[in-house]
């Protein structure tokens, strides 16, 4: 961000006689940048911190988030450095970094996320671009600091793994012109890595029962596509129905041609 700080100090003088002037308050700091004031940058650190204990041997087993308290005691879930901003008056940009404290006490260091959106594409159209949380369901797309419970649901856990379903990608958003809120949603993403357990996954793993063989990008048939809806209706002047229908179908590397199927409905 290209910009410029102009910070005026006055120094007041002690009035020699009581006929003189007061001295003039001080002049305000003024920020200014470029592209008209359109440029902007929002630094924030969030930290989540859990303490706990269990009559459980096995406390892993029954975490199976990434961010989970899966330890006695307490346990640093996550720490989490957040950079947004206007790039341009047609895009803004955001990126997540995660650090993190290990029950073993080793630091895991993390780049969750970071795209770009379009703020000014016709029709109430919005693209997105880069690595993000895919927006299945409710919880997919949102980080842990704002989660109502302390640790992942067990369902999220097994079928999107630890870190939540996440990629390299592109989605394409539609708000649609209704008297309610409803918003069309379409992402294309890789379909392989740590962070794509019930797809193409890592090669080794073993979620289905043998041993992953991902394959490799050759046609759009080897991505990943993750359609979605949401809506928004008005119940009465206080309260307000949320809904949503999620769904996720690409490859898995459990032999050729494997594919998984998975489906999410949400309010």
């Amino acid at each position: 961000m290209k910009g410029l700080i102009l910070i005026a100090l006055v120094a007041p003088a002690f009035a020699a006689h009581a006929q003189e002037s007061p001295p003039p308050a001080p002049a305000p700091i003024t920020i200014t940048s470029g592209n008209a004031g359109k440029n902007y940058l929002n630094i924030s650190l969030d930290g989540l911190v859990a303490v706990g204990a269990s009559t459980e041997p096995d406390v892993t087993g029954l975490e199976v988030g990434g961010h989970d308290p899966a330890q006695r005691g307490f346990t640093l879930q996550n720490l989490e450095l957040v950079f947004d901003g206007a790039v341009d008056p047609y895009f803004k940009g955001q990126t997540n970094i995660i650090l993190q404290i290990t029950p073993e006490g080793e630091t895991n260091l993390e780049l969750e996320e970071a795209f770009v959106t379009t703020t000014s594409l016709p029709h109430n159209l919005q693209v997105k671009v880069g690595q993000y949380l895919t927006e299945f369901g409710r919880l997919n797309p949102t980080h842990p600091h704002s989660w109502d419970f302390v640790d992942q649901p067990l369902v999220s856990g097994k079928m999107f793994g630890g870190d939540g379903l996440r990629s390299v990608g592109a989605r394409l958003s539609w708000l649609m012109p209704t008297p309610f809120y409803s918003e069309v949603l379409l992402a294309i993403e890789n379909a392989s890595g740590a962070t794509m357990t019930s797809f193409g996954g890592v090669e080794g793993d073993g979620p289905f029962g043998r041993p992953l063989d991902p394959d490799v990008v050759k046609t759009f048939g080897d991505m990943l596509y993750v359609p979605r809806w949401n809506g928004s209706f008005d119940i009465r002047d206080t309260q307000t129905l949320v809904v949503g229908v999620s769904g996720a179908f690409g490859p898995n590397g459990t032999g050729p041609g494997a594919d998984t199927e998975i489906g999410g409905v949400d309010f």
